[in-house]
């Protein structure tokens, strides 16, 4: 294989904390050129804490 592409959007250690909660903790993300990605869960899940 060849070199890694960098990525449309790469995230790198990131956390949200929101009124003594964090619903999302050390993250990293790599969005590739062309890939779609969804963020599913249940209502009252943080989905938009995501800052998506």
């Amino acid at each position: 294989m060849g070199e890694p592409v960098p990525g449309a959007v790469e995230l790198s250690d990131v956390s949200v904390r929101v009124v003594g909660r964090t619903p999302l903790g050390d993250i990293d993300w790599r969005v590739g050129y062309g890939e779609h990605w969804v963020v599913l869960g249940p209502n009252g899940a943080g989905k938009p804490d995501a800052g998506l």
